[in-house]
């Protein structure tokens, strides 16, 4: 196995349940390394939508697409990221293609205008992920609050709440799009795989139930387009 790979395992949590986790947190003595933040994610898919179906058949070996940024709004200079999320099983790891552009000169676009700069631009790149060749369009845009925390020995654990789904319009631009709230809170902890023992001893006195959970397919869900439970 590539060691590029880390675990990453995964807890769909209630208000009672993020209280016990976040009581769990404490416990192991992790810190906070950096700041919260707002984090933005437009998922892309093909026409024949194989990110839903690899991932709703439980393929191990699977990709899915997405722009981010981070901010409250799109009046930021900073310059998105398109990532390929690579996974295999529990394993996932990422890679990064940094765009020339702001999200501030993305705001009045719309998301059809958006999708052929983007890959007009991953076009120009030599050795690109070849999920990026298919004709990707936006599917869903996701926007969350992300606390981020670590232990001693460089286990991360990010919390992701007040999280809001946006139904993507071809014709119309990112700013445009109406959003629809999901109450659960996601924590998840990703570590090298040489920590895998760690972690268990780790997550034994949590009590709480790892789950698959992708906010890609619950946001789809939600919206009416697919099944996931």
């Amino acid at each position: 196995m590539n060691n590029d790979f880390r675990y990453e395992v995964k807890f769909v949590l209630n208000e009672r349940e993020f209280s016990q986790a976040l009581s769990w947190i404490n416990s192991i003595g992790a810190k906070k390394p950096y700041p919260d933040r707002i984090v933005n994610s437009l998922y892309f898919d093909n026409i024949f939508q194989e990110s839903v179906k690899t991932n709703l058949a439980g393929i191990s070996k699977r990709n899915k697409t997405r722009l981010r940024w981070y901010g409250d709004d799109f009046l930021s200079d900073l310059k998105p990221t398109l990532e390929v999320k690579l996974r295999e099983g529990r394993l996932g790891k990422k890679l990064a293609y940094h765009m020339p552009f702001s999200i501030t000169s993305l705001e009045a676009k719309s998301l059809s205008d958006i999708s052929k700069e983007i890959f007009n631009e991953i076009s120009l790149t030599n050795n690109i992920h070849n999920g990026l060749q298919d004709y990707l369009v936006p599917m869903l845009l996701v926007k969350y609050a992300r606390q981020y925390y670590q232990d001693i020995n460089g286990i991360r654990i990010t919390i992701d709440r007040k999280i809001q789904f946006f139904q993507t319009v071809q014709s119309q631009s990112l700013s445009s799009l109406k959003p629809v709230n999901y109450s659960n809170f996601i924590v998840e902890i990703k570590f090298p795989q040489n920590l895998k023992n760690n972690v268990a001893d780790l997550l034994r006195p949590l009590q709480l139930t790892p789950k698959r959970h992708s906010k890609y397919l619950t946001g789809l869900s939600i919206l009416g387009y697919t099944k996931y439970i």
